[in-house]
């Protein structure tokens, strides 16, 4: 009796173990691939995001050069995702200046690698993307160009959004209204070595914010960016609007110049302007020049004369960007441990600029001009070297909770198996 028993007991334990491994073994994410251009049917882009499952990826079996035209209407992402366009060489994909390209309403969503244009939401928000309160977006070297939109032409992000620009380009685009590149009403925003060029909100009156305007209680956090050449009605660079709420901006290692408030005569607010209610942290080494607005964010370390920034254009790396001339006054002023300019680790990683050149401070040949390791303001690093692509991800600190978890229910199992099988000897 007592060895029957045993035996129905260890069968017991040995099917609850092998459920225990299906239950645990986690799902693998599946590739989905865009192969052709149509804008539906099998194998179209809108077809295989539809047809995703959270945590798949898209990605693309596409001649260089290719553009997706969307003919009927925005795309909705509302699970986690990933878009790597990496595959097909100068991805375009186009709103047909008809519609507002993507219309993110709910999961972690990252973009890689491709170009999004020609997008219009001219009587609603977000002309290329649009990410709601529960959107959490990443664009990794992405182009956001020549689309428009009442608010926020490259993109606009609903309260409580985030959404992260690495290498990317906002540029070309207009609104009727606030936020000619970016219009953040009160979520989180964060700019690393990027560039936010040639955008406008509007062309006089209180339009806000030709480059970025951030409303509510938003946050923008800009690190080693450029914002040039943008125009409004007020703020042509960035403008902070929160007299409704606690926004904050923090800026480091950028440049904030060149950009114009187009209401009247007004020049005091050309770069920046900055309503009561909002927080400004000048993280230093920044370069905006005096009497433009941008007082708060030049009190550290800064520079306030003239760059020289070159007209954007593709000075290689995935996105188009504004090179600094000879003798520029970005150059050479950020010293070795600070923000990041320390010199070249042993395998090449370390800090690059938008294109993935690799920044002075880690060039043991020295800097761009004066020889010494020294680090340059803005989005754009004066290199001999030859940029290379830079692969962006993130690394977790967390415990593997899934191989622990298949660690301790093997344990288990070996554990009772060994255990039973002993058991019956001794009682045969």
């Amino acid at each position: 009796m007592f060895q029957r028993r045993t035996s129905l007991t260890f069968i017991f334990v040995l099917l609850t173990c092998l459920w225990g491994f299906a239950a645990v073994r986690p799902a693998h994410a599946a590739t989905l691939t865009v192969t052709n251009t149509n804008d539906t049917g099998a194998g179209s882009l809108r077809n295989q995001i539809a047809a995703a499952v959270g945590g798949d990826t898209i990605d693309f079996a596409l001649p260089a050069n290719s553009t997706i035209t969307l003919t009927t209407g925005e795309i909705t992402i509302n699970k986690n995702l990933i878009i790597n366009g990496a595959s097909a060489t100068n991805l375009t994909i186009s709103g047909n200046n008809a519609s507002r390209i993507l219309n993110i309403t709910a999961g972690t969503v990252t973009i890689s690698d491709l170009t999004l244009t020609n997008a219009n939401a001219a009587a609603l928000g977000g002309g290329a993307i649009r990410t709601t309160s529960t959107g959490n977006l990443t664009l990794n070297r992405v182009n956001l160009i020549n689309s428009t939109a009442l608010d926020g032409a490259g993109i606009f992000m609903g309260a409580g959004s985030i959404v992260t620009l690495n290498r990317s380009t906002v540029s070309g685009n207009t609104t009727t209204d606030d936020g000619g590149g970016i219009n953040n009403e009160g979520g989180t925003l964060t700019i690393n070595h990027s560039t936010i060029s040639g955008n406008s909100a509007a062309s006089g009156g209180s339009n806000r914010g030709g480059g970025i305007v951030v409303y509510q209680n938003g946050t923008a956090t800009i690190t080693y960016s450029t914002i040039t050449n943008n125009q409004s009605g007020d703020g042509g660079g960035i403008t902070i609007a929160s007299s409704a709420g606690t926004g904050t901006v923090a800026v480091s290692a950028s440049i904030i110049f060149g950009n114009r408030d187009v209401n009247g005569t007004v020049t005091v607010e050309d770069n920046c302007s900055f309503i009561a209610g909002g927080t400004i942290t000048d993280n230093g080494y920044n370069l905006s020049a005096v009497g433009t607005g941008c007082a708060g964010l030049i009190t550290t370390n800064a520079v306030t004369t003239n760059p020289s920034l070159v007209a954007l254009a593709d000075n290689g790396g995935s996105t188009n960007t504004h090179a600094i001339a000879g003798g520029s006054s970005a150059a050479d002023v950020i010293p070795q441990g600070t923000l990041g300019c320390v010199q070249n680790n042993p395998d090449g990683t370390g800090l690059r600029d938008q294109r993935g050149a690799v920044r002075a401070g880690q060039n043991s040949a020295g800097g761009n001009y004066g020889g010494g390791l020294l680090c340059d303001i803005g989005a754009f690093e004066v290199s001999t070297l030859t940029p290379t692509a830079v692969t962006l991800g993130q690394t977790s600190t967390h415990t593997n909770t899934t191989a622990v978890t298949l660690f301790l229910i093997t344990a288990f199992c070996l554990l009772w198996t060994s255990t039973t099988i002993a058991i019956k000897k001794i009682t045969k």
